[in-house]
């Protein structure tokens, strides 16, 4: 059974949804999003996606409140999930000034990376 909403509904949604404690929003993981797709449903999980993708701007502490989910929630996942990044794409966010050298993020990156060379 798919649920779907209207953009009134997903919107509704979300404004309830951000009244919600911040320790319930960040108990949110990447785990509950896949179930929820896995269900079928979709929309509900793209909702969570954007919730979720909030709770680590905070944990990052991004500072542009505008920071577009792409690329960024995959390059966060990666992170929370301590997998590797590529360089080469870190590299080119920096460049674009899309990500700081000096944010949380980009340290991430730079220890996980050292940490694998030894």
């Amino acid at each position: 059974m798919k649920i779907s909403y209207s953009d009134t509904e997903i919107f509704n949604l979300i404004e309830i949804i951000q009244t919600l404690p911040e320790n319930l929003k960040s108990e949110l993981h990447e785990e509950d999003i896949n179930w929820l797709t896995a269900e079928g449903l979709s929309e509900t999980a793209e909702i969570a996606r954007r919730i979720h993708f909030q709770s680590l701007k905070r944990k990052y502490q991004t500072i542009d409140p505008n920071l577009p989910i792409y690329p960024f929630y995959e390059i966060m996942l990666k992170l929370e999930r301590e997998e590797r990044l590529d360089a080469k794409h870190v590299v080119q966010l920096i460049e674009e000034n899309r990500l700081s050298r000096h944010g949380k993020i980009a340290i991430a990156i730079f220890k996980y990376c050292e940490s694998r060379r030894m």
